[in-house]
């Protein structure tokens, strides 16, 4: 079973490698950048069977990198997967409407697992669904 890639979008070193290793384990490739505006320019280019997304990044905030998805990539936004150390009043009027879910640090990593594996699956059924090619 052949997926697209994970995009992992996270500043802290250590727990960018904890993801990666783990998305790896579990059979995934991953593309990994550490602020928001290296996400966008990823995010024009290319499509993900998840994204997981930290809130407070240098430069541009996972909050813009989610408004740039809704109104650029929407089918993009039902696979980011926030990943947030965020106190819940900066949460506040944080609208999580169009994305997958929000996990707090630190995250149950067999959680995380079952939400990337359900993004996942999105390809493979979307794969069965899709017409075969007319003969030629």
């Amino acid at each position: 079973m052949q997926t697209r890639p994970i995009l992992i979008v996270e500043d802290d070193l250590a727990i960018c490698t904890l993801l990666q290793a783990l998305m790896q384990h579990r059979g995934y490739d991953c593309d990994v950048v550490r602020d928001g505006d290296e996400a966008i320019r990823k995010l024009r280019r290319n499509d993900y069977a998840a994204i997981l997304l930290d809130l407070m990044l240098p430069g541009t905030f996972g909050f813009d990198v989610i408004r740039f998805l809704d109104a650029e990539r929407p089918a993009m936004s039902s696979r980011v997967i926030v990943l947030t150390a965020a106190c819940p009043a900066t949460l506040r009027h944080f609208d999580a409407s169009t994305i997958r879910t929000v996990m707090h640090k630190p995250i149950d990593v067999h959680e995380l697992a079952a939400h990337v594996d359900a993004c996942a699956s999105l390809d493979n059924t979307l794969a069965t669904r899709a017409p075969s090619p007319a003969p030629i």
